[in-house]
C-alpha cells in the first residue's frame, strides 16, 4: 500500500472527505467488463509471457544455486 503526494495551491477550498473529480481519471468510468480479461486490460499473451520469464527467472538462481527447484526436477525436458 502507498501513498501520494498531490500538490495543491494553499488557497484551494474544497469540503473534506470529499473526492476532487479531479483526481478522477475519466477513462476508469469508460471501461467495460471484458469477457477475456475482465476490465483489466491483460492478454492471454502478456500472462503466458509472465510466467515464461518467472521461470526463466527461477532457473536462473537455481543456477547460481547449484540445484533446480523441484519443479524443474520432475518435468521431463
Amino acid at each position: 500500500m502507498g501513498r501520494e503526494l498531490k500538490r495543491v495551491p494553499l488557497d484551494f477550498q474544497w469540503p473534506e472527505n470529499k473526492v476532487w473529480d479531479g483526481y478522477l481519471n475519466p477513462h476508469y468510468a469508460k471501461r467495460h467488463n471484458c469477457a477475456a480479461c475482465g476490465g483489466t486490460g491483460s492478454t492471454t499473451a502478456r500472462q503466458r509471457l509472465s510466467d515464461l520469464v518467472s521461470l526463466l527467472m527461477l532457473s536462473g538462481t537455481d543456477a547460481l544455486r547449484g540445484a533446480c527447484h523441484p519443479y524443474l526436477q520432475e518435468t521431463p525436458l
